[in-house]
């Protein structure tokens, strides 16, 4: 049990994170 509620907390740190690399690259190529 603690160790799925860790991983679905660490999926939702890698999924926003990568959500802000992809909001700074569309920046980078269209700003």
């Amino acid at each position: 049990m603690h160790t799925l509620v860790t991983q679905h907390m660490h999926c939702n740190q890698i999924s926003e994170r990568s959500m802000l690399y992809r909001q700074h690259y569309i920046l980078v190529n269209w700003g």
